[in-house]
């Protein structure tokens, strides 16, 4: 196996900005009145991962420096996972007869 020189070599970076590229991809099509707020942040949050791997690979040489920035993104994916999952579940509990959904008319 090659040496890896640079964070950009890195998988997990690879990937991180893979899915960076398709958030922005997909946050095109949101409506042009959430431009400069949710689709902003959206974006930032997506390029904060790959920044953040940048960052750790930069003081990998300072001991807890790279275990601190990892736990810091795991609790982070952790969180919005979690958020995710519950809205997931509540999108398909809407998947029901209206009546049963809104209430009785």
């Amino acid at each position: 196996m090659a040496k890896i020189m640079s964070f950009r070599e890195l998988k997990t970076y690879q990937r991180a900005r893979s899915e960076a590229r398709r958030v922005f991809k997909i946050t095109v099509r949101f409506p042009a009145e959430e431009r400069y707020s949710l689709v902003d942040q959206i974006r930032r949050s997506s390029r904060a991962v790959t920044a953040m791997i940048g960052e750790a690979w930069a003081r990998r040489r300072y001991e807890g420096v790279l275990p601190s920035i990892l736990f810091r993104l795991a609790a982070a994916h952790r969180r919005c996972d979690d958020a995710w999952q519950h809205i997931g579940a509540m999108l398909g509990s809407m998947n029901t007869p209206a009546g049963k959904f809104c209430g009785k008319e």
